[in-house]
């Protein structure tokens, strides 16, 4: 082979399997130097699409040492010859075979090390393991690796996560050691695919975890999780002045695993008035946990009414309701994971990057905490009654703007700003809001009021307690007694899936 043009080994290599291709790129120095390129691996990637990935699949290095291998030879003579590989022939899930990565990140401009991990997780993505292998500590340390990263740039192995992978018990901290780092990753691929998964009416099999789970993941057991956080800040809000502002989850973030994992205790009944408990990570992590499950509720119901409308019997002849009913976006579903752009404002850490984990979890705060990102387009948005029992109408036209920007900002509050005042006004079920109150871009923490226009005069208001997460603005609004959740997203995050 060495004697072949570089274009012809290009294009053989393009044909392989990842493995293959490393292989390949061993036999000599002249067939590495042509096969270790940028258009080799998105050619790896797309054939394999193409082809629904070979029906004879390798199962996985549970230490990963294949992809540290690849990366070696781009740059060294040989590779780092860590660990055994598993080579058993399986045959892949039916739900495995899915098409043509659209977002795939392959190109030029890419260094050609990283394009190689992009091309080994793409492997590693069509060819999952069993089911029970979820549960297994040493898939679930490389699973994460590269998992957040493929889910953010909108692999399509969502769509097998959501049909077979995120059931039963699967993820749950009782089942393997999984450390807090590691679980905010897990969170955010199960709520990606919630809200990507096929619904049926009142279908809760995607729901629940483990009966034994201390990691809450179905409406009732979210709920108590959230009834804990909302007595510990209303407590401080009622015996200090402007208590729900008080910083909790502390002024700033943990960086690494080791500090992530130390921050983190579940806000369980036990510690509902430790106000050290109440870390960024913590309140963080159980919003992203929370997204999934409204995002599948609002998306089950709207299924349980065939398209049309859920809200028939609800505030009819209200302010919003015109002649034909709501605004065609108050019944509109939530995004899918397929939809919302999370690469355009993630720094997504490279899959199997030193600590990619803890890089995961705060990569969107710099972007989507700026007045740029705020301001940029409407929003829109959820919220329920009773838990997740009860949708409204959606908040529509919900477009906010950063006021009282500090004289000292240089760029009008994008990054001089420790904290922003923001206001908006917007449109629901029940008729006219505005919404006023603060994001802290340190945390990402987002508190807000809620005022009706007729409720204005008596001084009624609705709190709202969330954090900005990769998937917009999530939390609760109520308190303890009397509340649900609320999630807005921006309108324009409905595209081409």
């Amino acid at each position: 082979m060495d004697t072949l043009p570089t274009e012809l080994l290009r294009r053989v290599a393009g044909y392989t399997s990842c493995s293959t291709h490393q292989s390949l790129s061993r036999v000599s120095r002249r067939i590495r130097a042509a096969v270790i390129d940028w258009a080799v691996y998105k050619a790896i990637v797309d054939n394999d699409a193409a082809e629904h990935h070979e029906s004879n699949s390798e199962s996985h290095n549970t230490e990963d040492t294949d992809v540290r291998e690849s990366e070696a030879t781009t740059e060294n003579d040989h590779s780092d010859g860590g660990g055994q590989t598993d080579r058993q022939r399986v045959d892949p899930p039916e739900e495995n075979k899915y098409g043509l990565w659209k977002w795939n990140p392959i190109a030029s401009d890419i260094p050609t090390a990283i394009c190689a991990r992009y091309a080994w997780a793409d492997h590693q993505a069509r060819n999952l393991p069993p089911f029970e292998r979820f549960t297994d500590e040493n898939y679930i340390k490389q699973f994460i690796q590269w998992a957040g990263v493929l889910v953010a740039r909108r692999h399509p192995f969502i769509a097998a996560l959501s049909t077979r992978y995120l059931r039963g018990r699967s993820f749950s901290l009782d089942d393997y050691p999984a450390t807090p780092t590691t679980l905010y990753t897990i969170s955010f691929c199960r709520s990606a695919a919630l809200l990507s998964a096929a619904t049926t009416p009142y279908d809760t099999s995607l729901l629940r975890i483990s009966p034994r789970t201390r990691v809450a993941a179905d409406d009732p057991s979210l709920s108590i999780w959230w009834s804990g956080i909302t007595t510990a800040l209303h407590r401080a809000d009622v015996f200090e002045n402007n208590g729900m502002h008080r910083p909790f989850e502390g002024t700033s973030v943990p960086r690494t695993s080791h500090a992530i994992d130390s921050s983190f205790a579940p806000p369980a009944p036990e510690n509902w008035m430790v106000e050290r408990v109440l870390s960024a990570f913590s309140l963080h992590e159980v919003c992203v946990r929370t997204i999934g499950v409204i995002g599948y509720r609002v998306r089950g119901l709207m299924t349980c009414h065939g398209g049309g409308n859920p809200f028939a019997n609800r505030f009819i002849g209200g302010p919003a309701w015109g002649d034909s009913g709501p605004d065609p976006r108050m019944i509109k579903p939530p995004p899918t994971a397929y939809e919302i752009p999370f690469a355009s404002f993630m720094e997504l850490p490279d899959p199997y990057a030193d600590d990619a984990a803890a890089a995961f979890v705060w990569c969107h705060l710099r972007t989507m905490t700026t007045r740029t990102f705020i301001e940029d387009g409407p929003w829109m948005g959820v919220y329920t009654y009773r838990g997740m029992h009860e949708v409204d109408p959606l908040m529509v036209d919900v477009k906010f703007r950063v006021v009282d920007v500090p004289a000292s900002s240089d760029d009008g509050g994008n990054s001089n700003s420790d904290v922003l005042d923001i206001a908006a006004t917007g449109l629901d079920g029940i008729g006219d809001f505005t919404l006023y109150g603060r994001i802290y871009r340190a945390t990402g923490k987002v508190v807000i009021k809620k005022t009706y226009s007729w409720e204005a005069q008596n001084g009624q208001t609705w709190d709202w307690l969330a954090f900005m997460t990769p998937f917009g603005i999530v939390g609760r609004w109520g308190d303890r007694f009397f509340g649900g959740y609320i999630w807005l997203w921006k309108e324009d995050w409905y595209g081409d899936t």
